[in-house]
């Protein structure tokens, strides 16, 4: 819905003069969302010392609520049966033999996926959600492992898993948000960062107990500093995830619906994040890369938290956790 560009009051689309101020409104321009202005957004969010612009016009999306009866719960006992079919098709039985190699492969991602959804401040998404997507990360590991082997490692060598990962880590998330119901839970870019960092989580956790198993228990490196490693490497998987998930995020709070297009636009953050990182040596990788990639991550998320404060979230949240002027929540 268009805006006065002098007041800032939100008009219909058919008036000629804004009822607050009267400015006429005939040469209001329409800003189009379409491919490449999605693709520049998402490229935004990969600068480091500089914010994302703010979103100042979303459409009414955003204040959308979930249906009372939507089917959270169905979907918290997919995701959790998908997640341990997917640990015991990629691992067998040995993350349950070896728990506490699986507890030292699930405590980061956990950590990092926990602090992305405290910053989820006025509008806190269902835990069943969020582990749906998390049994989701873990399961498609099956897949990326097949497509790794067959298609893009033998072409491009390890960077060459950017492209075959990240498209199937964030399809739960894009299907999730094109849902009928549950999508009216997926908002806006914080939604989205929540919801794709639950995808991270899930397959940096499947592929946390792969490598520490691999390298540590069947093979020669010293158990701490692979443990030390694949901690910094979990971070990457939710930023990747989590920035794909704010793309989606962002062209649906803007043109109040995601379209197929959206799926590629929000990707190419991500894959060349990945990308870069596979390509990097592992010095580069966890000394330079790491920390650019966590302030990127940070930036993005208080980007998020401010938009979401421009629109009035902070007094009225159209969710669960809503907060007054005085500080009390409702």
């Amino acid at each position: 819905m268009p805006y006065c560009p002098h007041c800032g009051t939100e008009v219909e689309a058919s008036y000629l003069f804004c009822p607050e101020c009267g400015c006429s409104l005939r040469e209001i321009p329409r800003e189009p969302v379409g491919f490449f202005s999605v693709v520049k957004n998402g490229l935004s969010s990969l600068l480091v010392f500089r914010s994302p612009p703010p979103l100042l016009r979303p459409t009414d999306v955003v204040y959308e609520r979930r249906p009372p009866y939507s089917p959270v719960r169905r979907y918290l006992l997919i995701g959790v049966v998908i997640g341990v079919v997917g640990m015991f098709l990629i691992n067998e039985g040995y993350w349950l033999t070896y728990w506490g190699v699986t507890l030292m492969a699930l405590v980061p991602p956990l950590l990092y996926l926990l602090w992305m959804r405290r910053n989820d401040r006025y509008e806190e998404e269902p835990w069943g959600l969020v582990l749906f997507v998390v049994g989701w990360g873990i399961f498609v590991g099956i897949f990326a492992a097949l497509l790794n082997d067959l298609l893009m490692i033998s072409l491009l060598g390890t960077p060459g898993a950017a492209f075959t990962e990240e498209p199937l880590k964030v399809l739960g998330v894009y299907l999730l948000a094109r849902h009928k119901k549950l999508g009216r839970e997926f908002n806006d870019h914080m939604d989205g960062m929540v919801y794709g960092a639950g995808a991270g989580a899930g397959f940096a956790l499947m592929e946390n107990f792969h490598y520490i198993f691999r390298y540590s228990i069947q093979g020669a490196m010293p158990l701490p500093a692979m443990t030390m490693v694949r901690a910094v490497s979990a971070l990457g998987h939710l930023l990747y995830t989590g920035l794909t998930g704010r793309v989606l995020g962002y062209a649906k709070a803007r043109r109040g619906y995601i379209v197929r297009s959206d799926f590629i636009a929000a990707l190419i953050p991500a894959v060349i994040l990945h990308f870069l990182w596979n390509a990097s040596p592992a010095p580069i990788s966890l000394f330079i890369l790491a920390p650019l990639y966590a302030l990127i991550f940070y930036r993005n998320v208080k980007a998020a938290q401010r938009d979401e404060e421009l629109w009035g979230f902070r007094i009225r949240a159209p969710w669960s956790r809503r907060i007054t002027p005085e500080g009390f929540h409702t």
